[in-house]
């Protein structure tokens, strides 16, 4: 998987300094991947932020993971490797199957995303959540009545979250939800229209609410930072940009996103990035790593005092505390996961820890 301290680097730091920060990222989708080009906008937010989405993309119309799976085209390209993330997309109405039925498409994702992580050790699998149609599934309802409760968008857009979030935590994957965003949004600013005619696809509104969504969660970065606006008023894009804020970028681990990010690939890690608990002039000792219950962080060079901060790997600050030249840290009830300490007084400084 992706290095954490890459994450952990542009989190903290690049906002700061100005510098952008590259992703490689390829689309397995269909026409809801490809509507008005969503890759290529997903690229022009990120531009907008100062940095840069390097993408490809596959997505003919009406296609399932399945299709990926067999497609030649498709695993070509996810066997070119050195993608950074995969984004997986099903069909619309594939993941509102009867459970009997949703069993081969589970099936199908642990699939593909075996074949990703075989194919790009350093890579993430994401899941494209996809949104409700503007009046629901009346066809599904006729077919799959009673099981399928009714024909409303609420019923169909629940089992889309319902089992994109299934398959994310079925293979340790994130989901970029857009139709979490999209619900919020037809909720609470009904004026914004998110479909094209056809009451399925995006219209440019949909396209760019799921840009931002993608962007923030490729990025992990605060969407509000974006200036492109596409073909939007002003307000519209603020509308949505806040919309994303609220639903994904202020709470990354609901979708998985850095809750399984691990640094068990060594290989993955960039040559020219120092970790300072692996450094002999380091003036803190983290120990022991991995860590179960207690933390021990010990100073060198008789430092009496300092102020401390904890981060998970989503770069959200989870606890602070002035520590002296030997402190123990209860981390009983932190999240199994990577974590990294700064210093207020070392600001150049990180270290990182590991909870098992």
């Amino acid at each position: 998987m992706k290095s954490i301290f890459i994450i952990w680097l542009t989190l903290t730091s690049s906002l700061l300094m100005g510098q952008g920060e590259a992703k490689k990222v390829l689309f397995l989708g269909n026409s809801y991947t490809s509507a008005n080009n969503l890759p290529q906008m997903i690229s022009d937010v990120a531009t907008s932020v100062g940095d840069t989405l390097d993408w490809d993309a596959e997505a003919p119309g009406g296609y399932y993971i399945y299709d990926h799976f067999v497609s030649t085209t498709s695993m070509n390209k996810v066997a070119a490797g050195n993608w950074d993330y995969v984004v997986l997309q099903d069909q619309s109405q594939a993941t509102t199957l009867p459970p009997y039925q949703m069993t081969f498409g589970f099936n199908m994702a642990f699939k593909l995303d075996s074949v990703i992580n075989e194919k790009n050790p350093c890579a993430e699998t994401m899941f494209y959540m996809t949104w409700g149609r503007k009046n629901g599934d009346p066809f599904y309802y006729q077919i799959y009545s009673p099981w399928y409760a009714d024909s409303s968008y609420e019923f169909m857009d629940s089992l889309i979250q319902d089992r994109y979030l299934q398959m994310s935590n079925d293979n340790n994957a994130e989901v970029s939800p857009v139709g979490a965003v999209w619900r919020y949004v037809r909720e609470n600013h009904s004026n914004i229209e998110l479909y094209q005619s056809d009451g399925s696809h995006p219209s440019i509104s949909g396209s760019y609410l799921a840009a931002c969504c993608f962007y923030t969660a490729l990025y992990r970065k605060d969407p509000t930072l974006i200036s492109f606006n596409s073909s939007l008023s002003s307000s519209e894009a603020t509308i949505i940009k806040n919309a994303v804020k609220r639903i994904v970028y202020d709470s990354l681990l609901n979708w998985n996103i850095g809750k399984y990010d691990s640094v068990n690939n060594v290989n993955c890690l960039p040559t020219n990035v120092e970790i300072m608990n692996e450094n002999q002039n380091s003036i803190l000792k983290v120990f022991p790593n991995p860590a179960k219950n207690k933390l021990t962080l010990k100073f060198e060079n008789k430092i009496k005092q300092e102020h401390i901060s904890i981060y998970n790997a989503s770069g959200i600050l989870i606890r602070e505390i002035e520590g002296n030249s030997t402190t123990l840290i209860d981390i009983n009830d932190f999240p199994n996961g990577i974590y990294f300490i700064r210093l207020k007084n070392h600001p150049n400084e990180a270290y990182r820890f590991i909870k098992n």
